[in-house]
């Protein structure tokens, strides 16, 4: 590893910028070299805090903001700099950067001054910037040389090969969630998160260094609007209201196999949920589940069981890892333990806690990366079966059906290890298409309202996933009421809009949480400072009778409790009946008994051969990785 990660980087000044004037005394350091008849600036000392929380406004202006378009920049203006910052006073951690840029929490204990407030938030937009820079250049990188020599890629265009969209950077507190296109992204993400570090000299994840977060193809595959009357819109039609329709990916139409996957998703949104609950929590909420009418089915124990074992596998998968990881005697994965070691380098300055998120996200990320790669294996025997259909092969159906089903569960199962990822197709496509393509989608067509086109199921699915992103920010601001309502607040509203399906208004909980949602929400999209922000969510938690962040945490445990049962009761019969089977096994074989072992054969090897990285990395867990038909 060396010293390059924990190195200062001196501040070299171009030699068409202008001196300093009296009042902007530099801090001494090294001077650059240069013509004798243009003397060089002295350099600005980056590597303490007391140093950074003096600079002007004149200073940090030599950096390229990230307001505006950048993303298409080769580089930046003195892009070393601004590494030597978030490398060595925030040791390669965003979270560390943003509070103390606009929380002004800063390591040292120290403060900036109430002027200077205003240039370090611009040195966080700076620092934007670069992130922008920096992770769509690596991508165009994976893009223009990685994947060239696919087989698959022969004759494909740039976009055919790969195509990203992402939100985030529109404002100075936000992530960047990377949505890949694409025939490859099951390799993308592993291809990303490697040059990531080698190409820019980082020695975390890209989710650690800049919050930037880069998923495979899962349930996101484009959308429709469509009128009342059912009618299609084409793309620059205008109309008073209208749906937004997720598409779907292949072919799922045997009644059955609709409802064995309806409940395998409702399993996967519980395994969000238990993730972010405490053991006695968890206790609660499943006692709770089975009360009433709806919830006293043989079918709810079962999914309430299947979620907590999937959960118990992920958490030992990640243990495993994690322990393998730090374990630098081992050598087990190339990297791994260098993670491991540069997380720890770094813990003086970010804290145990943040360390210990570095290491874990790296662990996750791996894993995410090896459950692509199966993903990709059986994306690619579904075309070749639906390849064999076409060409007029007969009796491939079910088979078709039977893969889309496995398929549809792998893809929730990876999205439990991607980083702050919705886990089901309810979740994402409700959240992404139905709210925030779909607020665009509204706007652009002049419309009085829009809906989103889910089901009532897969919009449970989505409240389960949104009360779990409660709980979980709840869990970073245990001690201060007003940011843990903040922060939460868009995931509460988000609750509240997919309760407005299931019969919500009826939980106790409703009204209030339902006022601070709505609160939050306006106060992001209004802008200002983070610490106004949260003291009017906090004003208006004590307003309404939550006096403390555990007292919050109850409200929404009540909710997240009442709302399925609530939905249950009104939608399923008092006995419904159990389900066989409720996980999704793998695509039955052909007839013919050749035919049978052959496709049997072809689709074993390619998930083994998946799971065979990551099986050598957790080895030592307590649970093995799931085999097909779990």
């Amino acid at each position: 590893m060396g010293d390059r990660y924990t190195s200062w980087w001196s501040f070299m000044p171009k030699e068409d910028d202008k001196a300093p004037a009296p009042a902007e005394k530099a801090v001494a350091g090294p001077v650059a070299a240069g013509p004798a008849v243009a003397p060089a600036e002295a350099a600005v000392d980056l590597s303490s805090y007391a140093a950074l929380r003096s600079l002007t406004q004149r200073q940090v202006e030599k950096y390229q903001t990230g307001k505006g378009m950048v993303k298409d920049a080769d580089t930046i203006p003195h892009k070393d700099q601004l590494k030597t910052i978030l490398k060595g006073p925030f040791g390669e951690n965003w979270f560390a950067a943003k509070d103390a840029l606009i929380k002004n929490k800063w390591p040292d204990g120290g403060k900036a001054a109430p002027t200077q407030a205003e240039t370090m938030q611009e040195l966080m937009w700076r620092l934007i910037g670069l992130r922008t820079v920096e992770f769509n250049n690596t991508l165009r990188k994976v893009r223009d040389a990685d994947l060239v020599g696919e087989p698959r890629a022969a004759g494909k265009s740039a976009n055919e090969r790969l195509t990203w969209e992402y939100s985030g950077s529109e404002t100075v507190t936000s992530d960047v969630d990377v949505n890949l296109k694409g025939p490859f992204t099951h390799k993308v993400v592993g291809l990303f998160n490697s040059r990531f570090k080698t190409d820019n000299a980082w020695a975390l994840e890209p989710g650690t260094v800049y919050d930037v977060n880069v998923y495979g193809l899962d349930f996101m595959h484009g959308f429709d609007v469509v009128t009342p009357e059912g009618t299609k819109l084409g793309k620059d039609d205008k109309a008073k209201v209208g749906t937004i329709v997720p598409q779907k990916e292949g072919p799922l139409a045997d009644e059955g196999l609709k409802a064995q996957d309806t409940d395998d998703q409702e399993i996967w949104a519980l395994v969000h949920l238990r993730r972010y609950m405490t053991a006695t929590e968890w206790g609660a909420y499943k006692t709770s589940q089975q009360e009433g009418p709806g919830g006293k089915t043989a079918n709810m124990r079962h999914k309430l069981m299947i979620a907590e074992a999937r959960f118990d596998a992920f958490d030992a998968n990640i243990h495993a890892v994690v322990e393998t990881m730090k374990d630098e005697s081992t050598k087990a994965e190339a990297g791994l333990t260098d993670v491991a070691a540069a997380a720890r380098a770094h813990q003086a300055v970010v804290g145990e806690h943040r360390a210990e998120d570095a290491i874990k996200m790296a662990a996750a990320n791996r894993l995410y990366e090896d459950k692509l790669m199966g993903i990709g294996a059986l994306r690619e025997h579904l075309q070749a079966l639906l390849e064999r259909k076409k060409g007029g092969a007969v009796g491939l159906d079910k088979e078709i059906e039977m893969t889309m089903l496995s398929l549809r569960s792998r893809i929730s199962e990876s999205l439990v290890y991607a980083n702050e990822a919705y886990t089901t197709d309810g979740g994402v496509n409700h959240v992404v298409v139905g709210m925030q393509i779909g607020a665009g989608q509204k706007k652009k067509r002049e419309m009085d309202t829009i809906h989103v086109g889910l089901t009532d199921p897969e919009m449970l699915h989505s409240f389960h996933e949104q009360v779990g992103d409660v709980l979980k920010d709840f869990g970073h601001y245990e001690d201060n009421l007003g940011a843990a309502a903040f922060k939460g607040g868009k995931y509460i509203h988000r609750m509240i809009v997919a309760s407005n399906r299931l019969g919500g208004a009826g939980a106790t909980d409703y009204a209030a949480l339902k006022t601070l949602g709505e609160l939050a929400v306006s106060l992001k999209d209004g802008g200002g400072s983070s610490d106004a922000q949260e003291a009017k969510c906090r004003e208006l938690c004590l307003t309404l009778g939550f006096r403390s962040v555990p007292a919050l945490r109850a409200a929404v445990m009540r909710m997240g409790s009442q709302v399925p049962v609530l939905f249950r009761n009104a939608n399923e019969p008092e006995v419904a009946a159990e389900l066989p089977g409720a996980v999704p096994v793998d695509a039955p074989a052909p007839a013919d008994p050749k035919a049978q072992a052959a496709s049997r054969r072809e689709l074993d090897n390619a998930l083994n051969s998946a799971w065979r990285k990551v099986n050598a990395v957790i080895a030592k867990t307590r649970t093995p990785p799931p085999k097909k038909g779990d």
